[in-house]
């Protein structure tokens, strides 16, 4: 099952999304999770696996 969510991305990054139009965050790489995660503010600490940064941003986008 992919995970999505509903915060803001760079538009210009294709194949990212899901039916829904959705941003899936299990699409994309590493270097795109952290960009995600910076440019919606949201604090990843010492995340490095994509699975941990996923998750981190799942937790950070709960709080907003």
């Amino acid at each position: 099952m992919a995970r999505t969510v509903g915060l803001v991305f760079d538009p210009d990054i294709s194949g990212i999304t899901d039916e829904n139009g959705d941003i899936c965050l299990d699409k994309m790489t590493v270097a795109q999770l952290k960009k995600f995660a910076k440019d919606n503010g949201i604090d990843i600490g010492s995340a490095a696996r994509k699975d941990d940064i996923i998750q981190a941003i799942t937790a950070g986008d709960a709080e907003v």
